[in-house]
């Protein structure tokens, strides 16, 4: 699911990178929904180490909630990879600013297979700045600095994480198909071609649905708080 999570472009990287920042952190890690979207930065350990399985000299541990975060062969798949995509991009984004985030996110090149891994997140590290590690974003790239994401768009963000996923493998393993021989029968039809652009289009509706309605919820609370 991780490797078929986009990491570049504008908005869909952002997003995507969330999207891996959260298969991370359900899956990988097991943590219940209620527990992910309470994150703060405060539960991410970075520790700096020289035993390292992919090598290189220098390389960064991350820990979550008491855990490490495990490491895998593919860049594009590994978890570690993952989450310092997304805790560099949202440093930018709630530090430097969307403007700033989405320069990132254009200039960005997307992982490879023979790419070197991504384990050091950057020195400046603005993420420690961030109110949560899960904030709300709508579809336009738009943060809510201090609402984090609810359990229903977590629902819909790895629902759509899964279909992505899908398509992913089914590319990946697709080989070429030999030549048939036509024929020439004239009652011969050709079999329908079974795809599932509808599926991806409503999590993309419900997607954006459920981002407009936390960003919504966070612009009414900041009223009622009189911010």
């Amino acid at each position: 699911m991780i490797a078929a999570c986009p990491t570049r472009g504008w908005p869909h990287g952002l997003h995507g990178r969330r999207d891996a920042f959260l298969v991370v952190l359900t899956v990988a890690l097991a943590l219940p929904y209620s527990a992910a979207r309470d994150l703060t930065p405060a539960a991410v350990v970075v520790d700096t180490t020289t035993d390292l399985p992919m090598g290189g000299d220098v390389d960064e541990v991350v820990t979550i909630a008491g855990q490490a975060v495990p490491t895998a062969a593919d860049p594009r798949a590994c978890p570690a990879c993952a989450v310092v995509r997304w805790l560099d991009i949202l440093g930018t984004l709630d530090g430097l600013g969307r403007g700033s985030a989405r320069m990132d996110l254009v200039a960005a090149h997307a992982p490879t297979t023979d790419a070197p891994h991504t384990h050091q997140t950057r020195g400046s590290r603005r993420w420690r700045a961030a109110a949560t590690l899960l904030p709300a974003v709508d579809q336009h790239g738009w943060l809510d600095d201090y609402r984090p994401i609810t359990a229903r768009t977590i629902r819909a963000r790895l629902a759509r994480a899964a279909a992505r996923s899908t398509h992913y493998v089914a590319e990946e393993m697709a080989l070429p198909k030999p030549a048939g021989i036509l024929s020439t029968s004239p009652d011969a039809k050709p079999l329908p071609t079974i795809t599932t652009p509808a599926l991806d289009q409503v999590l993309a509706v419900l997607d954006s649905v459920s981002d407009d309605a936390d960003a919504l919820n966070a612009r009414i609370q900041a009223l009622l708080d009189g911010r």
